[in-house]
């Protein structure tokens, strides 16, 4: 008789494998090998993926439980300084299947015992679920340290910002660089740091977001259409506080709370969101005027997506606030599992985010 423990839920299942036949001697059992899997394995700040190659549909929720002796364990695990691209390998290992849980912070739901590290590489090869991407010749231009970068709906026009914030807008099909401008106007004080770029859907215009600055382009022969002041923390704090507190200083435009964290057009084209840490506003694309304004509270990793001329916003811990239409009082859904929610998009048709 032998125990097999196996873990539901919160719960343990306990089955009974009875034999009329003597237990065989351990010296004569035989070792069942360890699986093998081979794969692309990703370390980052907070979590680690990893995509086995060869068993389709697993995307990224998977991930690694190294023996605490393993001498490769230190290598792999160590994880990329946040800003920086994560650390990705391409290994070989023999380890064992976990069942179904909540691993890391994000939405990884399998773990891998690993027994042994076979073999690290940090070239990626052809692997079934993750694969290496084509090399694309369409843009020939080399951009130097690249700032930002969208690409139509259509996939027909990219744009790309340099390290002088010039913008440059590509035709993908042939190769050609269409115009090049400037993103920034002279003297404006607030348009340095983090930059974001994002067209509209039929590709007519493109929004820029640099420092507590966003400018939006009509494509077609590169004018400005608008530019939109957001909230900074010195505009907040002045709002929020008719008097400073004695020995307050405040800070000096552009803070890093003021800045650009989320740029998204409805389908239409004819609204505009923009979120930095203190609110998301939504303005309109034929006046220039800002139509609602929403405070972030304390989701700091929040973002506001469109559904249709209403409002989706998703906050840090998954949770999800619906506005059918911009008036409308918020209806709160019940969030998904993940604890940080950092990166969010939502697919063309708007079903899925």
């Amino acid at each position: 008789m032998r125990p097999f423990l196996l873990p539901i839920g919160g719960c343990i299942c306990v089955a009974l494998a009875c034999s009329s036949n003597p237990a065989p001697n351990n010296s004569a059992r035989v070792q069942t090998p360890t699986p093998e899997y081979t794969g692309v394995y990703v370390s980052t700040p907070d979590e680690d993926y990893f995509v086995p190659c060869g068993i389709p549909d697993v995307g990224d929720t998977w991930s690694l439980d190294f023996h605490d002796n393993d001498p490769a364990a230190p290598f792999l695990k160590v994880t990329a300084i946040r800003g920086n691209p994560p650390v990705t390998h391409f290994i070989r290992i023999r380890a064992r299947l976990g069942s179904p849980s909540n691993y890391n912070v994000g939405f990884q739901t399998r773990q891998l015992a690993v027994d042994s590290v076979l073999e690290v590489k940090e070239i990626l090869e052809p692997c079934a679920g993750f694969g290496v991407p084509a090399t694309w010749t369409g843009v020939p231009g080399k951009i130097s340290n690249p700032k930002a970068i969208a690409l139509s709906d259509d996939a027909s026009l990219a744009a790309t910002m340099d390290n002088d914030r010039d913008i440059s807008i590509w035709a993908t099909d042939r190769g050609v660089l269409l115009k090049k401008f400037s993103s920034l106007a002279k003297r404006d004080a607030r348009t340095t740091g983090n930059a974001l770029m994002t067209f509209s859907r039929d590709g007519k215009l493109l929004a820029v977001g640099t420092g507590a600055i966003v400018r939006v382009w009509r494509v077609a022969d590169a004018k400005p259409v608008f530019t939109l002041a957001l909230k900074d923390s010195a505009a907040v704090a002045r709002e929020r506080a008719g008097l400073p507190n004695p020995g307050y200083t405040l800070p000096a435009p552009p803070s890093f709370y003021g800045v650009i964290q989320h740029l998204v057009f409805n389908r239409t084209g004819t609204m505009l969101a923009t979120t930095n840490l203190f609110s998301s506003i939504v303005w309109s694309m034929k006046t220039g005027r800002k139509l609602a304004e929403f405070e972030r509270g304390y989701d700091f990793q929040s973002k506001l997506l469109f559904v249709g001329d209403g409002l989706l916003m998703i906050a840090d811990s998954g949770r999800m606030v619906i506005r059918p239409y911009l008036g409308a009082a918020p209806v709160i859904r019940p969030g998904t599992r993940a604890k940080a929610t950092e990166y969010v998009v939502m697919s063309p048709d708007e079903r899925w985010v």
